[in-house]
């Protein structure tokens, strides 16, 4: 897969041997982010963007989706950019705290974001509204941001935890992917790399914070024409675009590292008394009862 290369393990053991700073892998994978995925058939696709999902996104969208093309990158942003605004509108009416959005304060009511997407923003998603994005994200609503995190035993948590519940086949297996950041930042801020991470404010998202979070995306250009009236939604999986990008030196820009889901259990509970757990990524009273639910997924070690 060019960019991308694949490794299975067989045992925990090995495999967080050389996860360790001073392991094959660990020593490799300095300046990596992280993802933790449950089974091995779920690509790296944002939420917003999956097929899946697009009649939950629309049905929470204000615009009549039987009114428009939503298999075009025009409506599908303006569905997005709606959805943030109800979200910071809400919000803010009930008094709590969300960034600072001047299209959305100068333009309360207006429930199209048009105008203000096609007249002012260069690119989606536009960097005032990235925050807010963040926020909604954490919390559970559809964006086109993909989760990532700096500490590799979180991203465990979600693939274990996930497996675990989904009682995934014999035959599965768990991912942990493994994206160089370090290197994509060096080159997105030359602009020749149309993906972009975003850390936000730990402030103000506990939950982010918590997890030592970091969000990325493939960032659209109006200036290239990629969210014109006529311009298909672009759902290629990041893992599949990363693939077929050229990059400078033969790097391995992504890892795809498989575990076996029949392990999902033992990985959760070897993580969890290292004390990776639900109220720890999410500091809260749901993250309280959250952790009480999946007391049932520990095993002795």
């Amino acid at each position: 897969m060019g960019n991308v290369e694949e490794l299975t393990y067989t045992d925990f053991e090995t495999f967080y041997h050389d996860m360790l700073p001073t392991g094959k892998l660990g020593k490799a994978l300095r300046g990596f982010v992280f993802r933790g995925e449950s089974t091995k058939s779920y690509t790296l696709l944002p939420g917003a963007l999956r097929p899946e999902y697009n009649d939950e996104l629309w049905k929470m969208c204000r615009i009549k989706y039987s009114e428009v093309d939503t298999e075009k990158e025009f409506f599908q942003i303006n569905a997005e950019w709606d959805i943030l605004k109800q979200f910071y509108e809400f919000a803010n009416n009930i008094g709590l705290a969300v960034p600072y959005v001047y299209d959305f304060t100068h333009s309360y009511d207006n429930i199209f974001g048009f105008d203000e997407i096609f007249s002012g923003y260069e690119s989606w998603i536009a960097n005032d509204i990235i925050e807010l994005a963040a926020l909604a994200q954490h919390y559970g609503l559809l964006t086109r941001l993909l989760d990532w995190t700096y500490d590799f035993h979180v991203a465990l948590y979600f693939a274990s935890i996930g497996a675990s519940r989904e009682q995934c086949g014999p035959n599965d297996m768990m991912v942990l992917w493994a994206l160089n950041a370090e290197y994509i930042q060096t080159f997105e801020s030359q602009g020749d790399l149309p993906l972009e991470f975003v850390v936000p404010s730990y402030s103000i998202n506990r939950n982010i914070h918590a997890q030592r979070g970091i969000l990325l995306f493939w960032k659209l250009n109006k200036s290239k024409g990629e969210y014109l009236y006529d311009t298909k939604v672009n759902r290629t999986p990041i893992d599949r675009m990363i693939s077929e990008y050229t990059f400078a030196g033969e790097l391995t820009m992504l890892y795809k590292i498989q575990l076996p889901a029949s392990l999902c259990r033992f990985v959760y509970s070897y993580i969890h008394k290292l004390g990776y757990s639900a109220s720890r990524l999410f500091p809260s009273y749901d993250g309280i009862r959250m952790e009480m639910e999946e007391s049932k997924y520990l095993v002795a070690l």
